[in-house]
């Protein structure tokens, strides 16, 4: 389970300069050896792991939708500590944004302004954070919305 410094480094500084944290998505989080070894390597760094996303759908792992699960449910549920108090604080679409090297079952679910694709063997590299910079800024200037389905409450993308 190779990490590379650099996507490390790259990570802290994205999550330093947008105020960020991590909500794990990938397969890792089913794991608890996985678990154990991601939070070492990301203490190293001064990161921890937010929260995860539930494992909620067999068919395919459409993580996408397990996002979509993950936003609505910290929406209208979870308290999160913030300068000493404890507050509600609702995410926004334009504060997400999603850094993986397989999309498959989540670009179907959110546009590509919230996706970042790295390549698996370079990583979160410098380029990589310099578009998640630059998508976060548009995002938050933009502030994106999306039309939801409300059949199969999913997200349209347009």
């Amino acid at each position: 389970m190779p990490f590379n410094p650099k996507s490390l480094k790259n990570l802290r500084k994205l999550i330093d300069k947008t105020d960020g944290r991590i909500v794990l998505t990938s397969s890792w989080r089913l794991s608890h050896d996985c678990m154990t070894v991601l939070e070492a390597r990301l203490a190293e760094y001064g990161m921890k792991i937010f929260d995860k996303t539930a494992k909620i759908y067999e068919s395919k792992n459409p993580r996408g939708k397990e996002i979509w699960e993950w936003i609505d449910m910290f929406n209208t549920k979870c308290h999160m500590e913030k300068d000493g108090k404890i507050k509600e604080v609702p995410i926004h679409l334009k504060d997400i944004l999603i850094i993986d090297d397989e999309i498959y079952d989540i670009d179907k679910y959110f546009n590509d302004f919230y996706i970042i694709k790295c390549d698996p063997r370079k990583g979160f590299n410098k380029s990589k954070y310099w578009e998640a910079l630059d998508k976060y800024k548009e995002n938050l200037k933009n502030d994106q919305e999306f039309v939801i389905d409300t059949i199969n409450n999913v997200p349209i993308k347009y």
